[in-house]
């Protein structure tokens, strides 16, 4: 008997352990249980939180789309009504944004930056715009948004939309215009125009053909001869050898077919001409787009040996003195001579330093033969070369002395009147002046092309 109350008190002992452990273990969850409680609490307000900021953002988000500033950022966001303004699609729209303006500085320095400086932005727009006769209407949104849009035939239109709507209208202007000016062409280029540009043409094959009739007839001593060689450019407009050959011929020969592909070629000029200067006035334009001389090229040929060949560097040095200097000499009377045509009434004169220098006698007479022909007038210093060959018609000659040990110069004056060189005050002068005047000059003359 006494052993089994022990054993019971024994056992009675072990339950009340295991129920103090049992006590300690329930303590210890139900504070656990607490903290979870809190913890849930809390996450459920960080969740309402971040929904709420979420929902801000995604708001923010959708305030740019409205009034299409997202569209302004990047044209795939123009249509922003048409985009999935859920929070699902938000997230997927900001993602877009992040890759597609990734280049775009976006760090809180840069925003605030930004922040700081919108309305100078804003006013600066503003002049910009009001240059272009555009009134800016810049406004503040209730989300603190900035926004400038401008009012164009009737419609706001922001930055990106007021582009593309002045593309738009300059496209229509440029076709409306390019029909008008299909109809001045046909009017008017390929009547009045395209006549002038055939003469003008014509007067410049005539006067090549006329300096190389003169250049060919004074060869120098060593049989070396030049020409004038007038061609298109090989860089000239697209279709330049067809609408030159077609324009030496009178319009009255020319076919349809012809008449359309001179009025594009035409065309083509005058579009050409106006978008490398906008900015300059239309008569402006029209001038140097039907500037026939910016079509060609003038070549020197040079004939030795019996072969013609284009005058180089090159070939130019391989010449003896003489046939140096008359290749660069006479091509300069011919391109004076055609300058002075342009000016009908300037004076026509050339000023030649230590003329003909290395030059022979008889290739001297023959410069100075094509000068009258060119009806050059010319002032000239030369250790030797007067002037007087008879088919010069008249000169004034001085010619200077002077000796050592004395600080003075001995001018004596000459006159050439085509027959004897003589002093000004020789009796010869005034005798000789009643019976036998100078020659004229000779009728043949060549001017710009």
């Amino acid at each position: 008997m006494h052993e089994a109350i022990s054993k019971l008190d024994a056992d009675l002992i072990e339950l009340d352990k295991k129920q103090e452990t049992q006590s300690k273990a329930t303590i210890e969850e139900n504070r656990k249980l607490a903290v979870a409680e809190s913890s849930l609490t809390q996450a459920g307000e960080d969740l309402q939180r971040i929904d709420a900021e979420r929902g801000s953002a995604v708001s923010a988000l959708h305030a740019l789309g409205k009034v299409r500033l997202l569209g302004v950022a990047h044209d795939d966001f123009r249509d922003a009504d048409a985009l999935d303004w859920t929070t699902k699609g938000a997230v997927n729209i900001a993602q877009r944004i992040d890759s597609l303006l990734k280049q775009v500085a976006s760090g809180d320095e840069d925003w605030k930056r930004n922040q700081d400086a919108i309305l100078t932005h804003i006013e600066d727009l503003k002049r910009t715009l009001l240059q272009c006769e555009f009134t800016a209407e810049p406004t503040a949104t209730e989300d603190g948004i900035f926004i400038v849009n401008v009012p164009f035939q009737g419609q706001t239109c922001t930055m990106v939309e007021l582009r593309e709507a002045l593309a738009s209208d300059i496209t229509t202007r440029h076709t409306l215009l390019a029909a008008r000016e299909r109809e001045v062409i046909e009017k008017y280029l390929l009547e009045e125009a395209a006549s002038e540009l055939h003469v003008r043409l014509r007067e410049g094959e005539a006067w090549v053909r006329k300096a190389n009739e003169e250049l060919i007839a004074r060869p120098m001593g060593t049989g070396m001869t030049l020409r004038f060689d007038w061609q298109p450019r090989d860089d000239g407009p697209s279709g330049l050898v067809a609408a030159r050959k077609q324009l030496l011929r009178l319009s009255s020969v020319w076919s349809p077919a012809e008449r359309n592909a001179l009025g594009d070629f035409l065309h083509e000029q005058i579009n050409l001409v106006r978008q490398t200067n906008v900015s300059r006035g239309w008569q402006k334009n029209l001038e140097e787009a039907l500037d026939y001389r910016r079509w060609h090229r003038f070549t020197i040929m040079q004939k030795r040996d019996g072969e013609w060949k284009r005058l180089t560097k090159r070939t130019h040095g391989t010449g003896s003195g003489g046939e140096k200097a008359v290749a660069l000499t006479l091509p300069q009377f011919a391109a004076a001579a055609a300058h002075y045509r342009s000016v009908p009434h300037a004076p026509r004169l050339i000023l030649l330093d230590e003329a003909f220098v290395g030059v022979d006698s008889d290739m001297r007479r023959k410069c100075m033969d094509l000068l009258t022909i060119f009806d050059l007038d010319l002032v000239m210093t030369s250790e030797r070369e007067w002037g007087c060959y008879p088919t010069v018609p008249a000169l004034a000659i001085y010619q200077l002395a002077r000796r050592d040990g004395i600080d003075a110069v001995g001018i004596t004056r000459w006159i050439w009147n085509g027959k004897v060189p003589v002093t000004v005050d020789s009796p010869v002068v005034k005798a000789s002046a009643p019976d036998a005047p100078p020659p004229a000059p000779t009728e043949l003359q060549f001017d710009a092309v």
